[in-house]
């Protein structure tokens, strides 16, 4: 199962916690967000070959699927080497690793917008919808995303 490789990518490279996914706190929730967002950036900028239905959920992007496939884990299950073929995983690593956790929630929406849209999102629509961070960093992250040459 492609989720089931991809979050062991994710759990193998230290970037989610999978011992804590069904957790039903600040932890849990966050994982399970992040897992949201670097599965669609993947998708949608490095070849993962999930196709996961993405809405908007508080102004993210968000899969109903992506999350009961997540609780229907067993995350004693995940394998030691997963098996992604096409997932551009050094390039993902490379662009993601070191982003916080907050970076990686924006670029999320830049991607979800200029995927929609086709285009350069509109810095004013963008800074709306993410109303919870700072334009200044919006655009950083932006810019940051031109550079990796994934917005």
């Amino acid at each position: 199962m492609a989720l089931l490789d991809f979050i062991a990518f994710l759990s193998k490279e230290g970037l989610v916690d999978i011992t804590n996914l069904e957790a039903e706190d600040d932890q849990g929730y966050e994982n399970m967000l992040k897992i949201h967002r670097y599965a669609y950036i993947a998708m949608h900028r490095y070849d993962l070959g999930l196709d996961y239905a993405y809405g908007v959920l508080m102004n993210r992007p968000y899969s109903t699927d992506l999350t009961k496939d997540c609780e229907e884990l067993d995350p004693d299950n995940v394998a030691a080497e997963p098996d992604l073929p096409a997932f551009k995983k050094e390039e993902f690593l490379s662009a993601l690793k070191d982003k916080s956790s907050k970076w990686i929630d924006v670029a999320g929406m830049i991607v979800m917008y200029t995927n929609e849209n086709k285009s350069m999102p509109k810095m004013k629509y963008i800074y709306w919808v993410i109303s919870d961070y700072s334009p200044e960093f919006i655009d950083k992250v932006y810019a940051d995303m031109r550079n990796l040459k994934i917005a």
